[in-house]
């Protein structure tokens, strides 16, 4: 028997199991042993010391915990092992500012973006669960902010009894965030982009052009060139932005539109930054 008031024994006992079998092994044990009343106590404490025995991130100890592999009609939020699991998260990130983690990075790292919102749009609907839930929907929405999903894209993947509000707070997100000039909010679909698609060698330019356009991130560009904090950044993106104009053969007339300097108004850039882009060009050419 386990002395469950001597932690140090219970610690022992860890460490044994794990002499005998393989940390899954041990941990399917331990799952068994948690749905009896007589071992749930003693099974809960050495879960945690399983986990702390092994120096994982949050992330790597939700597969470890067998969490990836909940169905998504079932509650994940109100299963033993989630629980334990938070409780991990929790001192995980107390002892690691540095790289604290989060729970909806960790499901959308092991299920999809429209599996994520069925499963807690599922969990919204029990009483014990519905706050956890309703905050962490809000904390995917901002996930999905961040990389610029359209709310069209965003309506399909909300195609699973989430409720009308959800969406409606979602688009006002969505807007607010394209009508920023803030470059950092731009950025930050860049670093999302590239945590979606480890090695890839596509530019920043080319990532925020493909999901904006050439006129959408000039303009960016040009409200970030008057910022100190921005200025150098806007200036490596304006750079990129010329040479891929060119290598994509445009001319200075193309330019000239494209900057909408052709309409008698300015929308994106002054004449001085506008003048030297096309200088530029039939300059290279």
């Amino acid at each position: 028997m386990l002395n469950t008031h001597n932690p140090n024994k219970q610690e022992t006992a860890a460490f044994i199991l794990l002499g005998r079998y393989n940390i899954i092994n041990v941990m399917e044990m331990v799952k068994v042993a948690q749905q009896h009343p007589s071992s749930a106590r003693i099974a809960n404490i050495i879960q945690v010391q399983l986990v702390k025995r092994y120096d994982k991130s949050p992330i790597e100890v939700f597969k470890l915990l067998q969490l990836e592999n909940i169905p998504v009609g079932s509650n994940i939020l109100a299963q033993r092992e989630f629980r334990g699991w938070t409780k991990f998260l929790d001192d995980f990130n107390k002892k690691n500012l540095d790289r604290k983690e989060n729970m909806i990075r960790t499901f959308l790292t092991y299920y999809s973006d429209e599996d994520v919102a069925k499963m807690l749009a599922h969990a919204e609907k029990n009483p014990f669960t519905k706050e956890l839930a309703s905050n962490l929907q809000m904390s995917l929405l901002n996930a999905w902010v961040r990389e610029l999903k359209s709310p069209a894209e965003v309506t399909k993947l909300l195609d699973g009894g989430t409720s009308n509000a959800l969406m409606e707070t979602y688009t006002r997100k969505f807007e607010w965030a394209m009508k920023s000039s803030d470059l950092a909010v731009w950025l930050k679909y860049v670093d999302f982009y590239k945590a979606r698609h480890p090695g890839t060698e596509t530019s920043t330019i080319a990532i925020l052009t493909d999901r904006y356009g050439d006129e959408a991130v000039s303009k960016v560009i040009a409200a970030s060139l008057s910022d100190s904090s921005t200025m150098a950044i806007a200036k490596e993106l304006e750079s990129a932005q010329l040479k891929c104009w060119l290598a994509n053969s445009k001319s200075s007339g193309d330019v000239f539109k494209l900057l909408k300097l052709d309409q008698g108004y300015l929308v994106v850039q002054p004449w001085k930054r506008g003048m030297h882009i096309i200088v530029s060009c039939i300059q290279r050419k």
